[in-house]
């Protein structure tokens, strides 16, 4: 109950102060002639004490935003001094890799390869787009350092193979831009996360990750030196995975293309991925400010075929939340975990896509998956490797991201451990 009066007071509560805040002073200025030298007197003169209805719904108003406003406070108090439940921290620690075996206790919400490296610290607000700040781009391109020459040998030894050859004849071998570093800065009342990037290519993230998926030690190393706040050593891809929530509370799942031979095609994901390019953060000189903003236009657009004069009409621009920064265990990779509201519902959603023209159509069926139905889908896998047969690995932990952000995590648990009583009542 709690988390659910305090996920309405953000989600509603500035349009609720904003209607009483315009009604008050609307009301006040209407009362007080031009030039007055005792406004408060002559507001109060101002209603006829015989029938002083106006006087009495001003002051209610005023009660009301005082009410708001300290209730805001309390319930911000009450869940900040909230943990997550015992129960639902042993679920998280069984249905984690092995590759996050050496950081699956450390903080930060963990299911199936993805762990949170940070978090917002209101996971009901997120941080707004321009609460994203690109602090550095490092000038110098990634390469290996001597420190790293095994990896040198190896990637000077796939740059003979076929699979380096058909990424370069293709004109493939595209700039990447991969997270170097990120921190949080330490205000009260200004959160913002800073990120540093670096140039790398697409080679040698395709080389970082295949070889981290052969070498399970070597990874589980690398994971545990990200969470060490080192960085990142290794070249990575940013990537935007993106949690689309319609009009009527359904997320999106989409069915993976089978032609995307390096992202689990034929299984089901609960974002859309979109990795940063250089046109999103900058002109070649400036920085983007609003990069986030431009990034998931640009996902609309390659994903969904929806430009940008129908693009504001059909996402809720002010609802985008980035929840989190993510560590894609299953490679070597980070992402911004990131929901935004549609103005439409699924059907309706679902209906329009049927009439656009997709430039990079990146998956093959359509579902949508209530919000409430989170706790009970995810209760129904008792192990990893039956959750792989069907999802994304990393689906899970973004689902629960998503269920937070709009119900809070004790209600996840307690959802969750009655779908699971029920599906062992079932048998």
């Amino acid at each position: 109950m709690v988390e659910w009066l305090y996920s309405l007071s953000v989600k509603k509560g500035n349009v609720a102060k904003g209607f009483l805040l315009t009604y008050i002073g609307s009301t006040f200025l209407n009362a007080i002639p031009a030039g007055s030298s005792q406004p408060w007197k002559d507001f109060i003169s101002h209603f006829d004490p015989k029938n002083s209805w106006s006087l009495h719904f001003v002051c209610i108003a005023m009660i009301c935003l005082a009410i708001i406003m300290i209730a805001e406070v309390v319930l911000k108090r009450i869940m900040d001094n909230r943990s997550i439940p015992h129960t639902l921290s042993g679920e998280m620690l069984q249905h984690s890799a092995d590759t996050l075996e050496y950081v699956k206790e450390l903080t930060g919400y963990s299911w199936g390869y993805d762990k949170v490296l940070y978090m917002a610290k209101d996971i009901f607000c997120g941080w707004k787009p321009e609460d994203i700040v690109i602090d550095q781009v490092i000038a110098t391109k990634f390469s290996f350092s001597d420190s790293k020459s095994e990896m040198n040998e190896g990637y000077q030894e796939y740059c003979k193979t076929a699979d380096y050859e058909n990424i370069v004849s293709k004109g493939n071998n595209s700039p990447r831009w991969m997270l170097a570093n990120a921190q949080p800065n330490f205000s009260k009342t200004d959160k913002k996360i800073f990120l540093t990037l670096r140039e790398t290519d697409w080679s040698l993230t395709s080389y970082v990750w295949n070889y981290f998926r052969n070498n399970m030690d070597k990874l589980q190393e690398a994971v545990k030196d990200a969470y060490g706040g080192n960085g990142a050593l290794y070249p990575n891809s940013l990537c935007m995975h993106l949690v689309i929530v319609t009009d009527d509370n359904k997320v999106i799942l989409t069915k993976i293309a089978n032609t995307k031979r390096n992202d689990y095609p034929a299984k089901w994901a609960a974002t859309i991925g979109e990795q940063l390019e250089q046109e999103d953060f900058t002109d070649g000189s400036n920085i983007n400010k609003q990069f986030i903003r431009k990034w998931i236009q640009r996902a609309f657009s390659e994903e969904f075929g929806i430009e940008e004069q129908e693009y504001h009409t059909i996402v809720d621009d002010g609802s985008i939340a980035v929840l989190s920064i993510n560590m894609e265990a299953d490679i070597y990779n980070f992402s911004l975990m990131t929901v935004v509201q549609l103005h439409q519902k699924y059907d309706n959603f679902q209906e329009y896509l049927r009439k656009t023209i997709v430039k990079d159509k990146e998956f093959i069926f359509m579902e949508g998956l209530p919000i409430k139905k989170i706790p009970q889908l995810m209760a129904q896998y008792k192990t990893l490797e039956e959750m792989n047969e069907v999802f994304h690995p990393s689906t899970f932990l973004r689902l629960f991201m998503c269920y937070i952000h709009y119900y809070g995590v004790n209600h996840f648990a307690e959802s969750y451990q009655k779908a699971k009583n029920e599906k062992r009542r079932s048998g």
